[in-house]
């Protein structure tokens, strides 16, 4: 009988797969990203917010695997209100000014405008209004609650369920042997 020879290579087998797992996890944290700029339910006025959805961290090995982290940039109360719902409340003052005029959109804020007097309607809601014309610009609020808008959650009910197979493509591009595929490794 010839005496047969192993070498075994399992440290560079290892070194692929978690080099594989790097790829593919990078790989799902992009098209996590893409598909939540590209599905977002709000309207997107600055871009200030969709330009902040990014990878943060990319994908580095643990000793306990891999792990990337994608969202938003900033820790806005803004993108987690969006993403979450909630109640906001005035901070500074009696009333949230909520703009509903074309003017008091583009002024940005009640204090960018001149000529605002306050009143109520005939139901008691106070608004700001142009003292001369008596055009309703603003509504004067002690509250407004904001319905969710996921955007992060759905892109990753997209895309994680591919994460298995974006790994396994890195691994095969990297020479890898998979199931039926012996000749790697």
């Amino acid at each position: 009988m010839a005496e047969q020879s192993l070498t075994w290579t399992g440290s560079a087998v290892t070194a692929k797969l978690k080099a594989a797992q790097i790829a593919g996890v990078n790989r799902t944290m992009g098209a996590s990203v893409n598909h939540a700029k590209a599905n977002h339910p709000w309207q997107n006025q600055t871009g200030i917010l969709e330009g902040d959805i990014q990878i943060q961290d990319f994908a580095m090995a643990q000793a306990d695997g891999v792990r990337g982290v994608w969202g938003v940039r900033s820790e806005s109360a803004q993108a987690r209100m969006l993403e979450l719902g909630g109640t906001i409340y005035p901070k500074n003052a009696k009333f949230l000014t909520v703009p509903i005029s074309d003017e008091a959109k583009l002024a940005g804020r009640a204090g960018n405008m001149s000529n605002l007097a306050y009143v109520q309607s005939l139901k008691g809601q106070p608004m700001l209004v142009d003292q001369h014309t008596g055009k309703v610009h603003w509504l004067l609020m002690k509250s407004v609650t904001i319905k969710a808008k996921p955007y992060l959650r759905p892109a990753a009910d997209v895309t994680y369920p591919k994460l298995a197979d974006n790994i396994r493509k890195a691994y095969e591009k990297a020479g890898g042997a998979t199931e039926g595929n012996s000749d790697g490794g």
